[in-house]
């Protein structure tokens, strides 16, 4: 009778534990979503960036340009 109910706990117990494994894995897969998205963002960002700079540029050189010609 004893040894039953140890293997009972001892189901319950693998079973508790395949579930929390089932929850680990699915919170992984969050998290890989959420790393996945913040990646994109960055790219986002730093595309952004870089065409906020050639923009700064070619008004630099534009202001440049207009600053030459008008003491030309």
């Amino acid at each position: 009778m004893h040894k039953h109910k140890l293997h009972c706990e001892i189901d319950d117990l693998k079973s508790l534990y395949e579930q929390k494994n089932q929850e680990v894995l699915q919170l992984r897969g969050e998290v890989k979503n959420v790393h996945h998205k913040c990646s994109a963002q960055q790219e986002q960002w730093l595309k952004l960036e870089m065409t906020h700079r050639g923009v700064i540029e070619e008004l630099e050189v534009g202001v440049c340009v207009c600053l030459f010609l008008h003491i030309v």
